[in-house]
């Protein structure tokens, strides 16, 4: 195949040489632009032939797998899965909805972060610090799928209390208010962020079927299930009460309380 492409370059160039051999300066701009495309084609060949395929796809599956915060939120995948080429990232063009839906994912788990790092600030309660680590990993994750699919990144200032959607901005500013209330409050405002998270997750995951996307959301669902549980625990033990769901519907708030992968392990201010 590559010996008929140079034969055909070959021929081409002499018939080009022929036809406009009393004008030079047109001869050889037009020899430059028929061999420009089988030349890029060639080299193109032949950068691809180069490169070894099993590190290609070990490289690209690595960064595809990202397991949720630790053990405790979601069970690792096992390496069967790991190397599965349906988990490698898929190039085609994304849906307006798998776009806008990364983009808003990416700065809601900012907010969850920031959030809980303010709230850290202020009532020094180890919960609140480490789901804010849980969350940087979470946004982090959904960074990485904007970068595979050359989307722009929401996040230009990572700054605490900084959001580039308004709708976010506001409701991290009333988010903080509340929670510097009281530390009940604080708690209930992470019970709420956990419920906003899950309700959006869960809308997101109906609105793809690209196996890449999928394992993010569902990790992050799974995080967003122990932070939840985590939040409920921790302001029944604070305000003596029993914890009502604030966005949820009795029967939504239920399943996903019971799905947490840290249910029946006790109380504890770990995510």
């Amino acid at each position: 195949m590559k010996n008929k492409k140079w034969t055909l370059v070959v021929i081409t160039a002499m018939i080009m040489l022929t036809i406009t051999a009393c004008n030079l300066p047109q001869a050889s701009e037009a020899i430059d632009s028929a061999l420009a495309p089988a030349l890029n084609v060639t080299a193109a060949q032949e950068e691809t032939t180069s490169e070894s395929p099993e590190e290609d796809v070990a490289e690209v599956q690595e960064e595809v797998i990202i397991s949720d915060l630790e053990s405790e939120d979601t069970e690792s995948l096992t390496e069967s899965e790991v190397s599965d080429p349906a988990y490698a990232y898929q190039t085609d063009i994304l849906l307006d909805d798998e776009v806008s839906d990364l983009i808003w994912m990416r700065e809601e788990e900012k907010l969850a972060r920031d959030v809980y790092l303010t709230l850290f600030e202020i009532w020094d309660l180890n919960i609140f610090k480490n789901i804010a680590s849980s969350e940087q990993k979470h946004t982090d994750a959904v960074k990485t799928l904007l970068d595979a699919y050359e989307l722009p990144d929401i996040v230009a200032d990572d700054t605490v209390g900084v959001f580039a959607n308004s709708e976010l901005q506001k409701l991290y500013d009333d988010l903080v208010e509340k929670g510097s209330q009281s530390l009940a409050e604080a708690l209930l405002v992470g019970g709420l962020i956990e419920e906003l998270d899950i309700l959006d997750l869960q809308e997101a995951i109906e609105k793809t079927e690209r196996e890449d996307i999928l394992q993010v959301y569902n990790n992050l669902l799974n995080g967003s299930y122990n932070h939840l549980q985590a939040f409920v625990s921790n302001y029944e033990r604070q305000a003596d009460e029993s914890y009502s769901p604030q966005l949820m519907s009795i029967e939504v708030f239920e399943e996903a309380y019971s799905a947490s992968p840290s249910r029946g392990r006790g109380t504890s201010n770990q995510p």
